[in-house]
Formats: C-alpha cells, sequence, structure tokens
C-alpha cells in the first residue's frame, strides 16, 4: 500500500513537471483575462492607475473596475515576471495539495478516502494546469481551501480561527468579487458571535475595509461607487445574453449586445449611463421571461460542476477556439458548430471526454456523501455557493476555487458506498 501511495505522490510531481515543461517549451498562451491582469499590474506602477488595458489608447471605462486589486498585487510582488508567478503557483498548487489532505483527515482517517483524494488530485486536470495561467482562480482555491482548513482547526483558539478566517475572507474578496455576495453574512455572524459567545469579533469587519477601499478606489476614476465593473457586464454580456440566445438563437443574441446601450463607455458620463442602461436593460430582459432564465441558469450550474476543465485543456494546448462561444453554440443547440470545435484536435477530445466521464461518476458519488454532519453540510453550502452565484456562465475554472472540498466529499461518499456494501456482505 505504501508503494501505491508513493505511485499517486509520483504521478502528482510527473503531471506537474510535464504541464511546467509543456508550458515553458510551447507557444505562450494568449488569455484576454491574463492580459488585462498583467497591465493592470503596470498600470499601477506606471501610472498609480487600476486599469486593464494601454492608457494611451481609447479608454474603456468599463475596464477601471474589472479586475480588483489583490492580483495585480500579487503580480507587482513577483516582479511582474512570469517564471516567478509560475514558480509560485507551483508552490500553491502544492499547498492546495496538503490543505486538502488536512480537512480530509478531519473526516475520516481510512487509507482508502486520502488514495481516493491522491487520485482525485491527480485528475484535477484544471487546478494543475492554471499554474501555468497569470489568473486569480488558482490563487483564490488556495483561500478558499486555506479557510476552511482554519474553520474546522479546533486545536487553535475560537479568537485565533476569527481572525485568520477574516483575513483570508478579506484577501479573497481582494482577488475576485466572486465573494461581494457573502458580505451580507459578516453583520449575521458578527451577532452570533456576540449572543453565544458574549465577544465583539471586530476583525469581521475586515471584508467591508476591502469592500470600501476598492469601491473608492473605482469611484477615483468613474466617478460610479462600485467594486467591480464584472457585474454588470456579466449581468448584460452574458446572463441576459445567453437567456436570449437560449431562447431565441444564437443570431438574436448576437443581435440584443449589439443594441446602442451596450457601446462602450469612454469617459465617466458615458460609464454611469452605460451602467444604469445595461442593468435595466438586463433585468427587463429576464423579467419578460423568468422560466427560460431559470432553465439558463440550471443548465449554467450543472455545467460548472460537470465540465471537467474543456476552457483550460483547450487554452493549454492551443486548439481553443476564439472566434466563438462554446457556451453560446451549446445554450443555441448548435450541436454540429459544437461538434467541430470540441473535435479540433483528437487526442485533446479523448481526453476531455474521458474527464467528463469521470465528472458524472464524481458527481454520483459525492451525493453520497449528504449526511446531517454540520460541517459535511457547511462544504456543501460554499460549493453551492460558488454554483449559484455564477449561474449560466458556469465552468471548471468558476468551480475551481472549492474543487478541493468538492474532492473531499467525494472521498467520503465513496467512503459511505463502501461501508455500506461492507455491512451488507456481514449480514
Amino acid at each position: 500500500m505504501k508503494r501505491l501511495v508513493l505511485t499517486f505522490h509520483i504521478a502528482i510531481v510527473a503531471c506537474l513537471v510535464g504541464v511546467v515543461m509543456y508550458h515553458i517549451w510551447s507557444p505562450e498562451i494568449l488569455i484576454n483575462d491574463s492580459l488585462e491582469y498583467k497591465l493592470a499590474a503596470n498600470n499601477m506602477v506606471d501610472y498609480n492607475t487600476l486599469y486593464g488595458c494601454v492608457l494611451n489608447e481609447p479608454l474603456d471605462f468599463r475596464l477601471y473596475g474589472k479586475r480588483t486589486l489583490g492580483y495585480p498585487i500579487f503580480i507587482l510582488f513577483q516582479l511582474e515576471s512570469d517564471f516567478l508567478i509560475l514558480l509560485v503557483s507551483v508552490s500553491i498548487y502544492a499547498l492546495i495539495f496538503f490543505l486538502g489532505i488536512n480537512i480530509l483527515a478531519k473526516f475520516t482517517q481510512t487509507l482508502m478516502a486520502f488514495m481516493l483524494y491522491l487520485f482525485l488530485f491527480v485528475a484535477n486536470i484544471t487546478l494543475a494546469l492554471h499554474t501555468t495561467f497569470v489568473m486569480a482562480d488558482l490563487l483564490l482555491a488556495a483561500i478558499i481551501t486555506a479557510g476552511v482548513s482554519v474553520c474546522f482547526e479546533s486545536r487553535i483558539s475560537l479568537a485565533a480561527r476569527v481572525k485568520g478566517l477574516s483575513l483570508l475572507w478579506a484577501i479573497g474578496l481582494l482577488l475576485k468579487p466572486v465573494l461581494l455576495p457573502s458580505l451580507i453574512l459578516a453583520p449575521v455572524l458578527l451577532i452570533y458571535f456576540k449572543n453565544v459567545h458574549h465577544k465583539w469579533y471586530l476583525y469581521m469587519v475586515l471584508p467591508f475595509i476591502v469592500f470600501i477601499v476598492g469601491s473608492f478606489v473605482n469611484m477615483q476614476n468613474t466617478q460610479v461607487f462600485e467594486y467591480s465593473s464584472i457585474s454588470t457586464i456579466n449581468l448584460g454580456q452574458y446572463n441576459s445574453k445567453l437567456m436570449v440566445t437560449s431562447a431565441e438563437g444564437k443570431e438574436e443574441g448576437d443581435a440584443y449586445v449589439n443594441q446602442n446601450t451596450f457601446q462602450i463607455p469612454r469617459n465617466a458620463e458615458e460609464y454611469a449611463k452605460y451602467k444604469e442602461g445595461v442593468t435595466k436593460l438586463a433585468f427587463d430582459q429576464l423579467k419578460s421571461n423568468p422560466l427560460a432564465y431559470a432553465k439558463v441558469h440550471l443548465a449554467g450550474m450543472i455545467k460548472m460542476i460537470l465540465d471537467p476543465g474543456r476552457f483550460e485543456l483547450y487554452t493549454f494546448f492551443g486548439v481553443n477556439d476564439k472566434e466563438q462561444s462554446l457556451t453560446e453554440l451549446l445554450y443555441a443547440r448548435e450541436w454540429q458548430k459544437l461538434k467541430t470545435a470540441l473535435y479540433r484536435n483528437k487526442t485533446v477530445f479523448v481526453l476531455f471526454v474521458v474527464l467528463f466521464l469521470l465528472s458524472i461518476m464524481k458527481l454520483f458519488i459525492a451525493l453520497f456523501s449528504i449526511s446531517k454532519n454540520r460541517n459535511t453540510l457547511l462544504l456543501w453550502l460554499i460549493i453551492f455557493y460558488f454554483i449559484a452565484i455564477t449561474g449560466p456562465i458556469g465552468a471548471a475554472r468558476f468551480m475551481m476555487p472549492v474543487s478541493i472540498l468538492y474532492s473531499v466529499l467525494i472521498c467520503l461518499g465513496a467512503e459511505r458506498i463502501l461501508n455500506f456494501f461492507k455491512k451488507r456482505t456481514k449480514s
């Protein structure tokens, strides 16, 4: 058995080394998000401005608040060096592995569970490939996994755990605005701790401080008090567009976002009108057909759970179709175009299919972990939060921050299934 454990550890290292070596020797991967993060970091140094594009070109006011402060600051700490970012990302990948082991150990000590965790970590290709992407998702995965690990750590005092969680919560919000809706929990937890433990844990205001500072930074540039413009962008150019695409077809979806309301805002006044106009148009569209949107939102949630990392695989191997959105093709039910896009490289396609089938099996097994155990329910609630917030644009990348928690639940589900069959054999 020790030999098998060693084999899995070697497989993890070999997988990571292979990914890194292929990345170093292959042509540079151009991802729009990475470019915006790098430019935002560069502009912070050269112009003291958070802006995700070239400042001496016509301005797009959406890009002032699209990328939050956290990851550009991370890039600056690596001296804007791609090699240092890669090196630190690999270290974060290793840290996530051990944090997951620590969480799993709070639930079980069986060798089978740890062996399955090792296998799932090797098979989590999304996590491995993100070590080569200049994107915030891997770092957020480490923050979320560390937060849960701190939460379950009974060997330290409650005050220390609250401090640690508050700090990680604030850092997570700095990295990505997906945690913004979770701020509603902060006052609830403050009151809970005061009533139950008779103490105000004011460290929990840290995420609010991040929200206020980030919003004021954006207000200086756009005259609009908001934490990130990504919420408006997602609402208009993704959520409502995908609903239109699903209900009426891809051409109608394209026509929807080609309206004057979606024109690029070039100054503060235009940006205020853009934000107000897109928000109103999108909500009117969603309210006009709530059932169609509910279907799209649910489909996105399912896609997020089952996606084995299509974007990551096809991007890493340089066969991603940048001219069209596969999510739009899926919702528009343009199966032939979707098949053509997926079948661009046979080897990558076969790998994608194998991992997709594994994703279905993982979900089936994970469902057996559902129980009355408070800690298990907490893991499910965190995962559900990310899935529900992401909605129509759900993909493996957005599942990645909670993928280790999901792996732990799969291990617990598998253990429960095994125990069930053992009991039946004995009886």
